[in-house]
């Protein structure tokens, strides 16, 4: 059944929201880039049918990771879909936005929709309101994508998030091609809308785990922490050298070639990157420190 589901996985933003910084998916958090991380995150449930959307300057450096690259020449989830469209067509897709995290539990409903054979979108319950696309719903049944309806004007409570899931990507494409002129940041839930309003029945999945969107700068602190909360345990890489007198309490990783000097003491859950020196009498803990 795995084998069988195409992950378009959408990583082309613009990033504009985090100058300077050039790429938000490139922002490192306990030694990976938040892609690589997402890349390890399908491939942990056995989607190893990957392909990727990005821009330009990450399309070279993820090729080993993933079946295919697209570079994405346009602006919005609907370009970066239709760029996909030789990749999808006639073919079972879960199109999912890279910036969105979420935990593995999301996938037990994935599993059963898919199975299933229903398309489907994950729908998080909010209740308070989130500029984003709300589902008007009969029951679990999708009626329409409402996108930053006025406060207080939300069809439900409930938010598409992470992804959606198509029988066929040819459904999502000549969709989207109808409405191509439409304004570029809502076309793709005008198109699934479009679908319902001819008949495709979509279901919500209901997910109420934790999910953080990496919107704006501040959020890095939330995704920081989520990853920093998953050591669970003490890692430490042989080759790093730790003096007797450091003191280490909670859950640490520390990766090779670190040296953590004398009388430091390292409070969990901390991160310490390859190749790096902690200095003595040094004080640290619920940290992410990076390479180098």
């Amino acid at each position: 059944m795995k084998n069988d589901v195409t992950v378009l996985l959408l990583a082309g933003g613009k990033s504009n929201r985090f100058w300077p910084i050039a790429d938000k998916m490139e922002l490192s958090f306990l030694g990976l880039t938040l892609l690589e991380r997402q890349i390890e995150f399908f491939k942990s449930v056995g989607l190893n049918n990957i392909i990727l959307v990005t821009n330009e300057n990450l399309s070279t450096k993820y090729q080993k990771l993933v079946k295919k690259v697209i570079i994405q020449k346009s602006l919005g989830m609907g370009a970066a879909v239709l760029s996909a469209r030789k990749e999808i067509e006639n073919k079972q897709v879960l199109i999912v936005i890279a910036d969105d995290i979420v935990d593995e539990s999301v996938f037990k409903g994935i599993f059963e929709k898919i199975k299933a054979k229903t398309n489907f979108i994950i729908g998080y319950y909010t209740p308070n309101y989130f500029p984003g696309g709300y589902l008007k719903l009969n029951g679990n049944k999708i009626e329409q994508i409402i996108e930053k309806p006025e406060k207080g004007k939300e069809p439900s409570k409930f938010v598409a998030i992470f992804g959606s899931f198509f029988t066929d990507g040819s459904q999502i494409i000549n969709s989207l091609e109808k409405l191509k002129h439409n304004h570029f940041d809502k076309i793709y839930e005008d198109a699934i809308s479009d679908l319902i309003f001819q008949g495709h029945k979509f279901e919500m999945v209901p997910y109420k785990d934790s999910w953080i969107a990496l919107k704006y700068p501040w959020d890095t602190f939330k995704i920081l922490n989520y990853f920093l909360q998953q050591i669970i345990e003490n890692k430490i890489h042989k080759s790093a050298q730790i003096h007797k007198s450091v003191s280490i309490v909670g859950p640490v990783e520390i990766e090779e070639n670190v040296k953590v000097m004398e009388n430091a003491k390292l409070v969990g859950p901390l991160h310490i990157g390859k190749n790096t020196i902690i200095g003595n009498n040094t004080l640290i803990r619920s940290s992410n420190i990076g390479e180098n």
